[in-house]
């Protein structure tokens, strides 16, 4: 069992719809390796179903979040909740996240000795927990603003309303049916993720505020190490923003992969809202939210 050289994970953090997804794509082509079974949106669902079971039995929901802990010694039974996560990184239950050949090598994700991590939202607010897990963890946070969250986040929501799941038989939906029963006997709760199709373009925007203003709080009082990117950036100037997070992670690349990569990326996704003339209306009603000033948001026009 590999252990004498075990690398310590990529925790992505940001509120749903800023990019985190994009992000993950990108870093894929380099080498990290973010889980076996991803959903669509490339979380590795080992992650998502606990931190989507931990919200529920702390009494939120990846949309209702005010008043949610900012760290570790706030989180309600959190000595326990570590306990049960440790105990869920090793053994058969990392089978989603590794898979069967990788799981009989390492056994466990603190054996991995590869560079790997994961994406959630809820990374946003369950960091402290999992830092007390991988304390040498790196973190990148993504911000986008406002407006486009929203109305992704407003989109999203309503095609997942309308939308029909297929199941078809695979040994990554066999692993996902395993860990979707361990999940709901460890934690008593269901890990399925909430729907909030009711939500309105206002209400996105809110909790958008509500993410993000979370997560400096959470900077503040905790003191971790973070790269902080902005998804227009990446969007914009994508080879010096993968350039700094590379470095960041000291990570070795070659240059052809690295402009193969800037060549993938679709530049007309920044801003989107400003070929829509409801959204700038609507991004002239809240240009000046604090947390849009904070970010230069408040500067689009």
């Amino acid at each position: 069992m590999a252990k004498s050289s075990t690398i310590s994970p990529l925790i992505i953090t940001g509120m749903h719809r800023s990019g985190t997804s994009l992000l993950t794509r990108l870093l894929q082509n380099f080498g990290i390796d973010f889980g076996l079974c991803q959903d669509r949106n490339n979380e590795a669902t080992f992650f998502l179903r606990r931190n989507e079971a931990i919200l529920k039995l702390l009494g939120f929901d990846w949309a209702q979040i005010d008043g949610f802990p900012i760290y570790f010694k706030e989180f309600r039974d959190g000595e326990n909740l570590i306990k049960k996560l440790k105990e869920d990184i090793s053994g058969i239950s990392t089978l989603s996240f590794l898979g069967i050949q990788k799981y009989l090598n390492l056994n466990s994700l603190n054996n991995i000795n590869y560079s790997w991590g994961w994406k959630d939202p809820r990374n946003t607010l369950l960091l402290p927990l999992w830092i007390e897990l991988f304390p040498k963890s790196k973190i990148i946070n993504i911000v986008r603003n406002g407006v486009d969250v929203a109305n992704s986040l407003l989109i999203r929501e309503q095609k997942r309303k309308n939308s029909i799941i297929k199941r078809n038989f695979s040994i990554k939906a066999l692993y996902n049916h395993i860990d979707v029963v361990w999940v709901e006997n460890k934690y008593k709760v269901t890990p399925h993720v909430t729907l909030n199709s009711n939500l309105t373009l206002q209400e996105c925007f809110d909790l958008w505020a509500s993410y993000t203003s979370h997560f400096e709080k959470v900077l503040n009082v905790n003191n971790f190490t973070v790269l902080s990117i902005q998804y227009e950036d990446l969007i914009s100037n994508p080879k010096k923003t993968l350039l700094d997070i590379l470095r960041f992670l000291e990570k070795d690349f070659k240059f052809t992969i690295l402009d193969d990569v800037v060549k993938s990326i679709d530049q007309s996704r920044g801003y989107a809202f400003t070929k829509n003339q409801k959204l700038i209306k609507f991004y002239h009603l809240v240009s000046n939210h604090t947390v849009m000033s904070r970010y230069g948001y408040n500067r689009i026009f």
